[in-house]
């Protein structure tokens, strides 16, 4: 809005602050994972897969909130994985006053901060009254323009009612994709025709982190000693599955027409995590070949046996 009063009421203003925000985007995940990494190249990497997922690149250039609740849950993850609930927490907040889906990133954050043993009053007050009171903040002038009770009934309650209920049935309306089948690209959303624009994101990083993510379960199972040099790694899966588990639990609450889009929120988290995952196998390559040879010696061993 603010750009429009600006510069002007023209399309290319109404989407500067997205794309500025997607810029940052990209750059602030290099950062972050070259952090996490101590690799430049990784860093790089990290960005790059930014601008390899059509998801950021055309969400990231459209008038819409998930722009900002993706720029604001990519930044409430990165201080998590630090370490740093106050501005977590901060950021939580902005997120959900950009969208309520912004919230989702709590429920893992809470989940890192109860295994780290950290007291039930700071992990409520980190986690849940800090983003409950930026939210609050940030529509203080919407309460006093409609008043608190008209604030209440169409901002909390009317927002609730609307994300938890089916809009349109499948045919009737957008495609309906469900959370699960945006990893794949099934049913995607368009947001221009003729030339169609599909919101499809990147396949192959999407598999490929699914199939990283089961592979290092197994791998720090088997090398639990690990765990504690690659915690950050740990807490970037359990938020970027946590957050997307969100959209999941909405499904689940009765909600069945979810668009390929809102994956935006979730994208960039594993556009990184992916390369966060791509640079633990390079770093442990020589146990992870060990490791697949116990596997395969270990199958090897009982079909012997079966047979025998």
């Amino acid at each position: 809005m603010y750009s429009m009063l600006i510069f002007g009421d023209n399309p290319f203003y109404w989407r500067l602050p997205s794309i500025i925000l997607g810029s940052l985007k990209t750059f602030v995940i290099g950062v972050f994972i070259y952090r996490l990494t101590k690799e430049p190249v990784f860093g790089i990497l990290g960005s790059l897969a930014i601008l390899l997922d059509p998801v950021n690149v055309y969400m990231d250039g459209l008038a819409m909130l998930e722009s900002y609740v993706s720029f604001f849950t990519v930044l409430s993850i990165i201080f998590v994985c630090l370490g740093d609930d106050l501005f977590a927490g901060v950021f939580i907040g902005l997120g959900g006053a950009s969208k309520m889906s912004g919230f989702f990133t709590a429920l893992p954050s809470i989940f890192i901060s109860i295994i780290n043993r950290r007291s039930l009053k700071k992990t409520i007050f980190y986690y849940v009254i800090i983003p409950l009171l930026v939210f609050l903040f940030l529509n203080i002038p919407i309460i006093r323009l409609f008043g608190a009770y008209e604030w209440w009934s169409r901002s909390i309650i009317g927002a609730l009612s609307w994300h938890l209920s089916t809009k349109t049935r499948p045919g009737e309306g957008p495609p309906i994709s469900a959370p699960w089948e945006w990893f794949l690209g099934i049913n995607p959303f368009y947001v221009t025709v003729n030339p169609d624009t599909p919101i499809r994101g990147n396949i192959l990083i999407y598999l490929g982190v699914i199939i990283l993510t089961i592979a290092s379960i197994i791998f720090f199972a088997k090398y639990r000693d690990l765990i504690k040099e690659y915690i950050s790694l740990i807490y970037l899966m359990i938020l970027s599955y946590g957050t997307w588990f969100g959209y999941v639990l909405v499904w689940i609450a009765g909600n069945h027409s979810e668009y390929s889009f809102y994956m935006a929120q979730v994208a960039s988290l594993f556009d990184a995590l992916f390369i966060v995952l791509l640079h633990l196998f390079y770093k442990e390559y020589s146990r992870f070949i060990q490791l697949i040879s116990e596997i395969f010696s270990l199958k090897t061993s009982e079909t012997s046996t079966t047979k025998n």
